[in-house]
């Protein structure tokens, strides 16, 4: 006797339909009742970050210039992953949803001499935008701040430190790293001459340090 296997009333037919659900192999689903679902904390926030990273992957696909920046990332992406379904969307909300690291701090020079300057060793699964290295002294005294730039050949970034005077033992470095859909990373370290020249990771500020920030800059001259 012959037989037909195949669902001819569901063939063909997928997606949600009130509370059941068509999938392409033919099968009919009943979704699950949520009605009483309450999140987590954690699952909240997820969700919230989740949300953030679409928002994000809608803007890169409505403007050209994000759009032509991930392009040729995406080529590469597939080739390595092996995945053919993925597109620029999908790369924004990987890229969005992956903060960058900071993988060491080095110090270079001598303490209190001219040239010294500190190394930052960042990653990022696509690419680190900048980096910022604030320094203060152990009673959290601001001492100066400003922008890593990246030598001609080499992957880390470095700050010269203009007041290698008032940078001693002790003293700590605040270090920011961020890239492009704007995450940042952010670590403290202190630094230490006792065994080693080195920065220790600092996990909190201890509750007596209270940093002073920047001073404000000054107000543009006016020429009326």
């Amino acid at each position: 006797m012959a037989k037909n296997t195949e669902n001819i009333i569901t063939r063909g037919l997928s997606g949600k339909f009130a509370n059941v659900c068509f999938q392409k192999n033919g099968v009919i689903r009943k979704l699950p009742d949520r009605s009483n679902f309450k999140w987590t904390p954690l699952q909240a926030k997820h969700h919230e970050h989740f949300e953030s990273a679409k928002e994000y992957a809608r803007h890169v696909v409505a403007d050209a210039e994000k759009t032509a920046y991930y392009t040729p990332l995406l080529k590469k992406w597939k080739k390595w992953r092996r995945l053919q379904n993925v597109g620029i969307y999908q790369l924004a909300i990987c890229d969005f949803s992956h903060p960058p690291e900071i993988l060491r701090v080095e110090f270079k020079g001598r303490p209190g001499k001219p040239e010294s300057r500190i190394s930052v060793f960042a990653h990022d699964n696509f690419q680190v935008s900048g980096v910022h290295v604030s320094l203060f002294m152990p009673d959290g005294t601001w001492i100066e701040e400003g922008e890593g730039i990246v030598p001609a050949l080499g992957y880390t970034y470095d700050y010269a430190i203009q007041h290698p005077d008032q940078f001693k033992p002790g003293s700590l470095a605040r270090i920011r790293v961020w890239d492009v859909p704007g995450n940042i990373t952010e670590k403290y370290f202190q630094f230490s001459v006792e065994n080693e020249i080195k920065f220790v990771p600092l996990t909190s500020l201890a509750g007596s340090i209270n940093l002073v920030p920047a001073p404000p800059s000054p107000p543009p001259l006016s020429l009326i």
